[in-house]
């Protein structure tokens, strides 16, 4: 899942994805931006995720969006051959 700051999250969000935007939460306080790719450290799966604080920010961590999800997909695809 990719997230921005300025998109409007599920209202359904699992315990382990408001604990990981509760993370993101205390970054941004020191920062104006961040992305984070990894794995979910309990079930494997992979994650990616950004905020930024202002539109410059937002436009500058833009960049690294379309990695991030081609990253997203290869780690599903990997996931999906390794289970098939």
């Amino acid at each position: 899942m990719i997230y921005d700051k300025h998109e409007d999250p599920d209202p359904n969000l699992s315990p382990d994805m408001l604990e990981r935007q509760s993370i993101i939460n205390e970054l941004m306080e020191k920062l104006d931006g961040v992305c984070i790719v990894g794995f979910n450290r309990k079930t494997g799966e992979p994650f990616a995720s950004s905020s930024f604080s202002d539109p410059a920010c937002g436009d500058a961590l833009s960049f690294f969006h379309e990695p991030m999800k081609n990253w997203m997909g290869e780690q599903l695809q990997k996931e999906e051959t390794t289970r098939g």
